[in-house]
């Protein structure tokens, strides 16, 4: 049984039709499942714009499945009659550039930077090109704000409304900070410098959405 559909809508027709190719076109994706289920949706639909995300929560986890399941067919009615309430989420896209090659990526939750054999890792935290902090710890987490119920909150990160425009820094085991469990910053850059092998992480805000109901 697969956990993720996309569903074909037709607007005269007034019907949907379940499919599991990404590779046509379609107005909505809906997800059955857990949050889980939800960000394989949004990944393996390549973080369309142009559609409408939706999750039926069936899982334990549902901070993004808006639906429960046992409420499908009062959904269809709503979707039927237009009667449902569209969120705009940010999704947050990174370049990581090293020696050898320039990575890029987007995310819709968080994307963690840590040493790859877990040893302390030390860098620059800069802000809109300003310096925050010269970090020293296990890694820093950044999530955006639809993220921050996620691995951000089990770090004692803020927890952010989800159509708010913004990224978190939490840190991860900081031996050097004690100001701050959490930075937020909306519409800004980040840029993290590593001290070793002089690797430049640098994630923003991306003008891009999504769409769920």
């Amino acid at each position: 049984m697969c956990s993720i559909w996309c569903i074909l809508w037709n607007a005269k027709k007034r019907s949907i039709r379940f499919k599991n190719d990404f590779s046509r076109n379609y107005d909505l994706a809906i997800s059955i499942g857990g949050d889980g289920s939800f960000l394989r949706m949004v990944k393996d639909t390549k973080f369309n714009e142009n559609i409408y995300y939706i999750g039926i929560n069936s899982g334990t986890l549902g901070f993004l499945q808006e639906i429960d399941i046992d409420k499908c067919v009062d959904f269809v009615k709503r979707l039927n009659s237009d009667n449902y309430k569209v969120e705009e989420i940010g999704i947050q896209e990174s370049k990581v550039i090293t020696e050898d090659e320039i990575l890029l990526f987007d995310s819709l939750n968080e994307i963690v930077v840590r040493d790859i054999d877990f040893n302390t890792i030390k860098f620059g935290v800069y802000v809109d090109n300003e310096l925050l902090e010269n970090f020293t710890g296990d890694g820093l987490l950044i999530s955006t704000s639809t993220g921050s119920t996620a691995y951000n909150m089990s770090f004692g990160g803020s927890i952010v409304y989800n159509t708010l425009s913004t990224l978190s820094i939490t840190p991860i085991a900081p031996l050097n900070n004690k100001v701050y469990k959490t930075f937020i910053i909306k519409y800004i850059s980040i840029m993290l410098i590593t001290i070793k092998k002089a690797q430049i992480f640098l994630l923003k805000n991306c003008a891009q959405c999504v769409d769920i109901m």
